[in-house]
């Protein structure tokens, strides 16, 4: 057995609630890594990115609808196009992307986590029927159940609401 498995049978928990613990922890340091300014623009990136491959007429386009590794492929394409195409556009100044932010610690970690499981509803979205009934039970309902997918669309913009500059005691700014 491996080292893993021997921590999660001897405190009994399932797999899937390790995998959980580890989105939760992964999605905490991608947020804390990007800081706020990028992490709010990672949000309206995936976003946008979201609706628009839910929403391209693919058998207008290609007279079928395309593999699921081709949407998830867009999806990702998408966000990244956006999030490096935004500093050089209009949309840089309105945003407020250029740096890293100043922000709690905390604030930006859960917000990352939001962020992060958005990402992982939105690509499960993309899977067929029976792709998503084969996933675990509690990681399906996590991420797949249709209160679950509109919980993790809704949370990340709640979050980036709820995200406040960090004060600066010293100079008087907010």
């Amino acid at each position: 057995m491996s080292f893993l498995s021997d921590i999660t049978s001897s405190i009994n928990l399932g797999g899937n609630w390790l995998l959980i613990l580890v989105f939760l922890a992964g999605g905490a340091a991608f947020g804390i890594g990007l800081g706020r300014n990028r992490l709010g623009l990672i949000v309206f990136s995936s976003y946008f990115s979201f609706i628009i491959c839910k929403f391209i007429p693919w058998t207008t386009f290609l007279g079928r609808e395309p593999d699921v590794n081709v949407k998830i492929f867009l999806f990702f394409a998408i966000i990244l196009a956006i999030f490096f195409a935004a500093p050089y556009s209009g949309l840089s100044g309105s945003l407020r992307i250029s740096g890293r932010g100043r922000s709690s610690f905390w604030q930006v970690a859960i917000l990352g986590a939001l962020e992060v499981g958005f990402i992982v509803s939105a690509v499960i979205s993309f899977l067929p029927a029976k792709t998503i009934a084969d996933l675990g039970s509690l990681a399906g309902k996590f991420f797949a159940g249709p209160l679950a997918q509109f919980l993790w669309l809704v949370l990340p913009l709640v979050g980036l609401m709820a995200l406040k500059k960090k004060r600066s005691y010293l100079t008087g700014e907010d």
